[in-house]
């Protein structure tokens, strides 16, 4: 994530990287106060929530956000699936698409499954 972070930031993308370290009880105040006045976050989980809303981690920093002044666009990212390796390019991927939804001030519903190979459509 570091790195997809210092590669974003080579190219001009003001972005950053925050971890959360410990679930239960959620930091939410902590996590408010640290995402004050950032426009978009992707919030990147390795578990899926079948029947929910969103993800799990999504729907607390959802709720963290939710009486903040000004709340940022948020995206949910699903990685690691079936054990699969995380690269910077697939992290990359999740970059671009956070900036696309600055740029047009919306993002693509439901969650964006990052580093699945597509099937054979033909």
């Amino acid at each position: 994530v570091h790195a997809a972070v210092d590669h974003a930031r080579e190219n001009g993308v003001r972005a950053g990287a925050l971890r959360i370290r410990l679930l239960r009880p959620f930091p939410a105040a902590a996590l408010a106060e640290q995402l004050a006045g950032v426009q978009a976050i992707g919030v990147l989980d390795k578990a899926m929530g079948f029947g929910a809303p969103a993800n799990p981690l999504l729907s607390d920093v959802a709720f963290a956000l939710w009486g903040a002044a000004t709340r940022p666009l948020l995206k949910g990212f699903v990685y690691g699936l079936g054990g699969r390796v995380t690269t910077q390019r697939v992290l990359g991927q999740a970059v671009s698409e956070l900036c696309a939804a600055v740029e047009t001030g919306a993002v693509a519903p439901g969650p964006t499954y990052l580093g699945l190979r597509e099937a054979d459509k033909s």
